[in-house]
């Protein structure tokens, strides 16, 4: 059986280097290999060198199991890098035919749609029908009038014209003709205060834009329903 001599390297922490060891020769193969110590690991041996401090990679084998460790750790990093991109590319086709999934399945549903509005518009005479007034109305049906009263309330458009600007009241209730006219007088009557004849004419202003929009009520819908006699 071949001679073991034992060895010991230097180990650097944060604030010191400390000695590790002893070692016999295969424990500090194996270390060479676990890459846990380097070609510039100084090293030692009561028998081989003395006790002399030596760089790795003046001992033969040790400089041969270090390079071929290093090698290993970069063959495992590429392998690693490499499945990490394969893993990527494999998400990323999965994401596109997820996609490709939900476009066909919102195209069938939107064909299916399609379909039953086809079905509808060709058999009227089994559904109601809303037209409008003096539409054609089929055979074996009659016209009924509906009226729909949409009651909104008219707080928010007065208190815009109390507090905020007179016309933005009818803005919000939809009449952008009437909201920009008298936001226009509004406007020309703030200028001509200066000249005086704003005095009179800001509050009128003020005060029709906030009766105006008080006492609007929305036009009634209506709706001729064809019905089933």
């Amino acid at each position: 059986m071949a001679e073991q001599h034992l060895w010991f390297y230097q180990k650097s922490t944060l604030l010191t280097v400390v000695d590790e060891g002893p070692f016999t020769d295969n424990q500090l193969l194996q270390l060479a290999k676990e890459c846990k110590i380097s070609l510039n690991t100084a090293i030692r041996s009561p028998t081989r060198t003395k006790n002399q401090w030596i760089n790795a990679d003046k001992v033969s084998a040790l400089a041969v199991a270090i390079n071929q460790a290093k090698l290993d750790a970069d063959a495992r990093k590429t392998i690693e890098i490499e499945e990490r991109r394969k893993h990527k590319r494999e998400l990323a086709i999965i994401a596109q035919e997820q996609k490709l999934e939900a476009a066909k399945t919102k195209n069938e549903q939107r064909a299916i749609v399609a379909r039953k509005a086809e079905a509808i518009e060709q058999r009227p005479q089994l559904l109601p029908a809303l037209v409008e007034p003096g539409k054609y109305t089929p055979v074996g049906h009659s016209q009924t009038t509906v009226v729909v009263q949409q009651n909104e309330s008219n707080a928010v458009p007065v208190l815009l014209n109390i507090f905020l600007w007179p016309g933005l009241g009818q803005l919000v209730q939809g009449r952008a003709g009437a909201g920009i006219v008298i936001m226009m007088i509004w406007f020309g009557a703030l200028i001509s205060i200066c000249a005086g004849i704003g005095l009179f004419l800001a509050p009128v202003v003020w005060l029709i834009a906030v009766i105006d929009a008080a006492l609007y009520k929305k036009p009634s819908n209506v709706i001729v329903v064809n019905t089933r006699n």
